[in-house]
């Protein structure tokens, strides 16, 4: 009756995980390369500590 509709597709399963892989590693490397472009460019002395 619901054969279709309720049958599990490998394919599909992995086109979502790695489309969810690659998307979570282009948004984290993103995110690094702005904070990396305002460490260098922004707030350069962001990393220095002074006691």
């Amino acid at each position: 009756m619901m054969d279709g509709y309720m049958k599990i597709n490998v394919r599909l399963i992995y086109l979502y995980l790695f489309s969810f892989v690659g998307l979570l590693t282009v948004v984290i490397g993103s995110v690094r390369l702005v904070d990396l472009g305002l460490k260098v460019f922004v707030f350069p002395d962001a990393d220095r500590y002074e006691l």
